[in-house]
């Protein structure tokens, strides 16, 4: 059985994420990084704790 994982991102400036998702609740299907681009260090914000993610 699939883990509920609640994530919160957050950016300081207007720039592209670096990533699309694709899927969901609405669609009946996982959650799922469909793409990613060559993107500057990203942060994570999970449960008010930052981490560095390199995409």
């Amino acid at each position: 059985m699939a883990q509920i994982i609640t994530a919160r991102l957050a950016r300081i400036d207007s720039q592209p994420w670096g990533f699309r998702l694709q899927g969901g609740k609405d669609f009946g299907t996982p959650l799922v990084i469909q793409k990613s681009f060559k993107a500057k260090k990203k942060r994570l914000a999970h449960k008010g704790n930052s981490t560095g993610i390199d995409m």
